[in-house]
């Protein structure tokens, strides 16, 4: 079933994927990747998020087809999706990027304090230690953890990280 996207094509394809036709989604969606993918990359600058969300994209257009109402056009709708979509994610990444800075600051301040409070134990370079994004997943939880309990020497949280 693949024919280029008109409105009766559309309204039908929704109809029969609503009964049950999940296999038609394929075909319903096809005419709008390559549209969906070019926005998102204009919005996202980058082809990995992109195709990210082109994916979400579709899991929520799959997910909402029951609310098209069709006074748009599916594509158009489509669209406005995908635009949402990487707007969402434009956001996460930059809070993302703000929270990393801030636990990276927090991470070089701490990983100082511990050094200098463990002098008499054989330290580990807490930076060669946090090589890994787990790692620094790891030592920013326990920051974070630290900081909501009010713990008044954070370092000491991470004094078992740097021992050997």
């Amino acid at each position: 079933m693949t024919t280029p996207s008109n409105p009766e094509f559309d309204a039908e394809c929704i109809r029969r994927i609503l009964a049950g036709e999940k296999h038609l989604f394929h075909d319903l969606i096809r005419p709008c990747e390559r549209s969906i993918y070019f926005l998102l990359l204009s919005l996202l600058a980058n082809e990995a998020e992109a195709e990210d969300v082109v994916q979400e994209t579709d899991i929520k257009v799959y997910l909402n087809l029951h609310p098209f109402r069709g006074e748009s056009q599916f594509r158009t709708w489509v669209l406005s999706i995908a635009r949402n979509e990487g707007l969402r994610r434009v956001r996460k990444m930059g809070n993302h990027r703000e929270d990393s800075l801030m636990v990276s600051t927090a991470v070089h301040r701490l990983c100082n304090s511990a050094t200098a409070r463990l002098a008499p134990f054989t330290v580990r370079n807490p930076f060669t230690f946090i090589s890994t994004p787990s790692q620094f997943t790891c030592v920013s939880r326990k920051i974070r953890v630290a900081q909501a309990t009010g713990e008044a020497n954070p370092s000491r949280c991470l004094a078992r990280t740097f021992i050997e």
